[in-house]
């Protein structure tokens, strides 16, 4: 059983050795050439076994993938990790460069075929696996709204919905606001806005500046006629 298991072992070791020549990968004192354009990995991994067979084998190799601007070790951790997740298998894994998917894929099957001439009862998984690399954190832009209104005319009183104010500022959101009412409404009075919110208190503001408005009466004991006018502010205005 031992002297089994290690032959496992040295057809692993080999395929560890061998791997990066069958791939492409140049020595050390070698012209230089292109980029590697592709990559592969693989792993044999020495089990309890299946079915009381204690030397058992499964080697997991992934698809060929493009290489990417990204290194071995990083491939190589990410495969580990994505063999310890999915096949509980955790002693590590191997990836190497080459310059074609052709001398990829023919070192995954030298791969394969060392394994089953040291170990013929050894399992192939092909994982399909291909790197991603993970996601870039974006942090998020704090969100500001703002909220414009027209309310000095004492018998009608206008404003506009809450809006992103993001984008430009009050210089431009007033004479915009102005122009809208002077256009739909023929109302020709001052504007202003309320910039720099978060969402909740950009609409509490104008939920209670409309409520306050509402309780106000003209001179002759009227209420205003409250305008709601749906406007938002945008590049177009």
């Amino acid at each position: 059983m031992i002297r089994m298991k290690g032959l496992a072992l040295v057809a692993v070791a080999t395929i560890a050795m061998e791997g990066s020549a069958w791939a492409g990968e140049r020595p050390v004192d070698a012209p230089s050439g292109p980029p590697p354009q592709f990559e592969v990995c693989h792993t044999a991994l020495p089990t309890l076994g299946r079915l009381g067979a204690p030397n058992y084998t499964t080697l997991y190799v992934s698809a060929v993938m493009a290489r990417g601007p990204i290194n071995d070790a990083d491939i190589s951790q990410a495969f580990a990790k994505f063999l310890q997740e999915k096949y509980q298998a955790s002693d590590g894994a191997e990836c190497f460069p080459a310059q074609t998917r052709e001398a990829a894929q023919q070192a995954l099957d030298n791969s394969k075929a060392a394994v089953h001439s040291a170990l013929p009862s050894a399992a192939i998984v092909e994982t399909g696996w291909t790197y991603t690399p993970p996601a870039k954190v974006v942090a998020a832009t704090p969100a500001s709204y703002a909220v414009c209104w027209a309310h000095f005319n004492a018998r009608v009183k206008y404003y506009s919905s809450i809006f992103d104010g993001r984008v430009d500022d009050a210089r431009q959101w007033v004479p915009a606001f102005e122009q809208f009412l002077k256009t739909t409404y023929q109302f020709d009075g001052p504007a202003q806005c309320l910039p720099g919110a978060a969402q909740p208190d950009a609409q509490k503001y104008l939920n209670d500046l409309i409520a306050a408005d509402r309780k106000t009466r003209t001179t002759d004991g009227q209420p205003p006629q409250i305008v709601e006018t749906g406007w938002t502010y945008s590049k177009a205005n």
